[in-house]
């Protein structure tokens, strides 16, 4: 029953996230747009690199994340050498991925202003 629960909600939360850049092409139906600095409706490359955005910035909360968890992992390794390695790895792994991440979003950011300009 467990699993199964932990399914759906993964599958509802994944859904969830890669269907939020449609709302804010809601959201300027109804001028709240105008007050966030959304990418005009019409103009599908710049929608597309918006909710790339999205998605590198959820991404990049993940990696924070991961930085809060190596650090507790460490701190509370109490001197255990395994545990220690392991929070080292948990780090090195996070700043690699947040440099991709960054690398990722300049990409993005070029692709994009390339293509609409």
């Amino acid at each position: 029953m467990k699993k199964i629960r932990f399914v759906l909600t993964f599958i509802s939360l994944l859904s969830f996230l890669l269907l939020m850049p449609i709302f804010p092409l809601l959201a300027q139906e109804t001028g709240i747009a105008k007050f966030v600095g959304l990418p005009k409706a019409g103009s599908i490359p710049e929608f597309i690199g918006f909710g790339l955005r999205v998605v590198l910035g959820i991404m990049g909360s993940f990696a924070l994340l991961m930085f809060v968890y190596g650090g507790i992992t460490w701190l509370t390794s109490a001197g255990n050498p395994d545990k220690i390695t392991k929070a080292k790895n948990i780090l090195v792994w996070a700043t690699i991925g947040l440099i991709v991440i960054f690398a990722s979003y300049t990409l993005v950011d070029l692709v994009i202003k390339a293509v609409t300009k």
